[in-house]
């Protein structure tokens, strides 16, 4: 074998590369999962699918974010899985439904059992209200 053939191993680009997409395959294989199963139908999957790709453009976003930008998240303090976890609430079609049924602080205490951290800063901002 000629040693350069392995000159890539070398290549700091090639190794962010390779993390990057190791890293998103990950994603897509947790992704997979979720969606197959007895309890699993089109609309939840549907859901879990749209909420997939809302993230991958917030990751894109916060990428590509001037990193002296403000922005709400920076306001209320919101870390990337809490971003990612407001996607998925935001297409999750029960919690629309239960969103349109209930008053906004009554929804709040509602997602909290699934999302206490989200709710928490929810319920702060609301509270004085």
């Amino acid at each position: 074998m000629e040693e350069s053939e392995f000159n890539f191993l070398g290549d700091e680009v090639w190794w962010t590369k390779l993390s990057f997409l190791t890293d998103l395959f990950e994603h897509l294989n947790k992704l997979n999962s979720s969606i197959q199963g007895r309890n699993e139908n089109m609309l939840t999957s549907s859901d879990k699918i749209m909420a997939f790709i809302e993230k991958l453009n917030l990751w894109k976003t916060k990428v590509n974010q001037d990193p002296f930008k403000v922005s709400i998240s920076y306001l209320v303090d919101f870390k990337l899985a809490e971003d990612e976890n407001l996607c998925l609430i935001k297409n999750n079609r029960t919690m629309q439904l239960k969103f349109k049924e209930i008053t906004l602080n009554k929804f709040w205490i509602y997602v909290s059992e699934e999302y206490p951290e989200i709710s928490i800063k929810a319920l702060t901002i609301l509270l004085p209200f």
